[in-house]
Order: structure tokens, then sequence, then C-alpha cells
């Protein structure tokens, strides 16, 4: 079904209210825990963004962590990063550890943090990508749906999993201007060869592994279209 940025963050703020109270004793906040996948191109993180910016505009904390993170120990030298790898270049496990440090933290001070650096097309996300006691907290990235271990384990962490399509020339042409703009290519033949030899299979393998969806957001071309999207 489609969904704006409202309808998402009206859904997000209705599953908020009806979680029960959680055991007092625990020491633990009402919390509502959202996994955000797509393809590459898919804008996933604009979503997420948006989503988190009506829910923050509410009155209710919400925060979004990528999890996507990268292969290699740092962003610093992109020269060699393939910026979509495939799920097992990832760090798995370690999203699964944040998501369940997460899930379980309590009001007590505690020091969470995320294990993952931002992708540098994700600029916009920055400002929200924290792992704190946000009332509701987005894990966005290419896995965090995947039926294959260890990022399975996610699903059953979280209370909504979401799933954003998109029309794969649509999501090509972003991925490509993508690394045009942030200098992953210096020309769009190149670019497009990166995309074509790279990240079109992790796109399939992405939506064909993407399993346990609560919502499919339909994200379009915004150039293309009198209607609202992503």
């Amino acid at each position: 079904m489609g969904q704006s940025y409202y309808g998402l963050a009206t859904r997000a703020l209705d599953c908020y209210q009806a979680l029960p109270e959680p055991d007092a004793s625990r020491k633990q906040s009402r919390r509502l825990l959202i996994a955000l996948a797509g393809p590459p191109g898919s804008g996933k993180g604009r979503i997420a963004s948006k989503v988190a910016k009506i829910v923050n505009q509410s009155g209710v904390s919400c925060s979004v962590i990528s999890v996507d993170g990268c292969s290699q120990e740092s962003h610093n030298d992109t020269s060699s990063i393939s910026p979509k790898s495939p799920a097992w270049t990832f760090k798995g496990a370690a999203a699964v550890d944040l998501v369940q440090q997460i899930q379980k933290q309590t009001t007590e001070a505690n020091d969470i943090k995320s294990p993952f650096t931002i992708h540098v097309e994700d600029v916009e996300a920055h400002n929200l990508n924290v792992a704190g006691d946000a009332s509701i907290v987005i894990f966005e990235g290419l896995y965090v749906l995947c039926e294959d271990l260890p990022w399975a384990r996610i699903q059953s962490l979280v209370n909504e999993r979401w799933f954003v399509e998109v029309e794969p020339e649509v999501g090509r042409q972003r991925v490509v201007k993508r690394f045009l703009d942030t200098g992953f290519e210096k020309d769009y033949e190149a670019a497009c060869t990166r995309y074509d030899e790279n990240d079109v299979f992790n796109a399939e393998f992405i939506n064909r592994t993407s399993k346990g969806r609560d919502v499919t957001v339909k994200s379009i071309d915004r150039r293309g279209s009198t209607g609202s999207g992503y």
C-alpha cells in the first residue's frame, strides 16, 4: 500500500500509543522499535528521517539509527569501498546486538553507542542517527528484514517491519546520481557500470529475502509524478 510521510508517522504514533505499559520493576520505558528496509536507491533513509521529524514535532521522541554501516572499519578512505556490498560483508551480528541492547534498555543511565558510521549520502539523517532513549526508534538499513542469519533475528526484536519498494530503473538512477554526487565515480558511464555490476544484484537479493513486512511503502520518482512520493 502507498503511504505518505504523515501516514507513516501516524501509524508509528498509533502503534506506540497501543503498546502496553512496561513492568515498572524492570525500569523500562515504553518504546516502539521499527525496522525499515529497502534496496539501494529506495529512499529509505530519507523516509526514516522525514517520519522521525514529524513524530518529534508531535511531542513523542523519535530517532533514526542507520545499521548499514560498512564492511570497512572506517569511511575515511572511500576509494576502495563498494557502497552497497553483499549482506555478508556488513556487520550483521553487530546490528542484531544493537537492536537487542536498545530493546532491553532501561531508564537508568547507560552508554549505548551505535557501532555504525553513516554513509556519506545520508547527511540529512545525520542529526537523527543516535542510539538513545527515544520513545520510537527506527532502524534503517538494507538488510534489517533479511531472512538470512544473523539479520533474521532482528524481526523478532522489533514491533513494526516496514519495506520500501522502488521501480528498478528509478532506484538505478538514484544510485547512479549518488555515485556522481558523492564522488564514488567521476562520470556517468562509470557510475552506471558500478551499479550494473554490483547494486542491481544486491537490490534483487534484498527484494527476494526481505520478509515479514507489516507495511510496504511505494517509493516513486517525484520528478515524474504529480502525487506525493519519496
